[in-house]
């Protein structure tokens, strides 16, 4: 088998097994969808709180400054 021909047969069978079973398919995009909920969440708690670190650091140089 050739290495290019791959996904196109992996897909196929993952097209033919969510044929086959459906629910497989509805409970793994309800997991995925989140998985990417929860790490999103987690990635706006962690920008939200370096925004929040550079803002008081900036704060108190342009204050030093002034």
């Amino acid at each position: 088998m050739c290495s290019r021909h791959r996904p196109a047969l992996i897909s196929i069978a993952f097209g033919v097994v969510l044929s086959a079973r459906p629910g497989i398919g509805a409970v793994t995009l309800a997991l995925l969808f989140g998985l990417f909920s929860m790490i999103y969440g987690v990635s706006e708690i962690v920008a939200g709180a370096q925004m929040r670190r550079t803002g008081k650091t900036l704060h108190s140089v342009l204050q030093d400054a002034a």
